[in-house]
């Protein structure tokens, strides 16, 4: 939930994750990027003033989600998101098998023993033997 004009900054998700996106009531302006060498954005975007990076500048996709609708952000893809009103959201990022493929280095110890453990038919996926 949060106010309008709030949202958090360009960013990629948690492990490379995929992740869905529903507006329960409000709109959300969204901005997207696909996988691909963006070092500019890593290295100087934190940089830039609120007022020079505004979301038009950038090269991507945009658009906007309403009450009831979902949105899909495929695995890797850099975003930002803007309440342009009161929202309330809920969000779910997942792991799935082309995730464990991509080797992501934030994929911890703790992680790998927890799909060790739980999930055990995947191991060899996350070691790359699969």
């Amino acid at each position: 939930m949060g106010p309008a004009r709030t949202g958090p900054a360009f960013h990629v998700d948690p492990y490379l994750t995929p992740a869905w996106n529903a507006v329960v009531w409000g709109r959300k302006r969204w901005y997207y990027e696909a996988p691909r060498p963006i070092k500019w954005y890593k290295k100087y975007y934190e940089r830039l003033s609120s007022a020079q990076r505004p979301l038009e500048v950038m090269h991507g996709t945009g658009a906007y989600t309403s009450s009831s609708e979902v949105m899909f952000l495929p695995a890797g893809w850099w975003h930002q998101v803007i309440n342009t009103e009161d929202t309330l959201a809920v969000t779910q990022n997942y792991v799935n098998r082309h995730c464990l493929k991509m080797k992501d280095k934030s994929f911890n110890k703790t992680f790998q023993r927890q799909i060790l453990d739980k999930h055990p038919e995947l191991w060899d996926i996350v070691k790359g033997r699969n």
